[in-house]
């Protein structure tokens, strides 16, 4: 559950990060915002599945 809060935590400082110093409040924000997404639930599934291999 640790790993898969700093994840979150540190995924999200960096969303708000690019978004707010990179990219312009156009369509390009939300392609990475939803790309981030899946990338998002990607590793936290991968967390989740390691997680369970080592019980």
């Amino acid at each position: 559950m640790m790993l898969k809060t700093a994840i979150f935590a540190a995924w999200a400082v960096m969303l708000i990060l690019v978004n707010k110093f990179v990219l312009a409040n156009d369509w390009a924000e939300y392609a990475f915002t939803f790309v981030s997404a899946v990338i998002m639930e990607f590793l936290m599934s991968k967390a989740g599945r390691t997680k369970q291999h080592q019980q």
